[in-house]
């Protein structure tokens, strides 16, 4: 199947400051983005309840809906899909994804920019933006951890924030 879709306003990005706080760098990204709101990854990580164990876990996300009286709503799930992807983008959605970083193997969080021709493009707070991976490899590491470990892994979890309409 084939994917045609991009996020059609401006990104405003930020790299991570440490190994586990690509969570809070993408909510950074997404309250600068989509409402103006200037905060620090710091002042994020225990919102998110990021830490170095586990990272940001995605139901935290959800605590940045009106966010300092912001008009963002979140809604967050598992069990995505390339049509569901394209559908958010195309409803004007600032899209999070958890999946397996190719580089360390580790759960990681980055912002969806498009899905173009055999291709995902992320604003990867660890490796930059964009940052380009084929579909059949990002599909086969959309997950939160490795099949098999204790914890409970999410299947092909994401992350959209949006603006309330007004």
């Amino acid at each position: 199947m084939s994917y045609s879709a991009q996020l059609t306003f401006p990104l405003v990005f930020f790299y991570q400051s440490s190994d586990y706080s690509c969570g809070p760098a993408v909510a950074r990204a997404a309250l600068a983005t989509l409402v103006g709101i200037s905060v620090d990854e710091s002042e994020l990580v225990p919102i998110l309840e990021t830490n170095s164990e586990e990272g940001t876990r995605r139901p935290a996300f959800e605590r940045l809906a009106g966010f300092q009286g912001s008009s963002i709503r979140c809604h967050s799930g598992t069990e995505g899909s390339f049509d569901g992807l394209e559908k958010l983008l195309l409803e004007k959605h600032f899209v999070l994804l958890n999946y397996r970083e190719p580089e360390e193997d580790e759960p990681h969080w980055a912002s969806l920019l498009a899905l173009e021709e055999g291709s995902i493009i992320l604003a990867d707070p660890w490796h930059g933006s964009p940052y380009k991976l084929s579909i059949d490899t990002f599909y086969s590491r959309w997950r939160s951890g490795e099949l098999g470990e204790e914890k409970r892994v999410e299947t092909r979890p994401w992350v959209a924030f949006s603006l309330v309409p007004s």
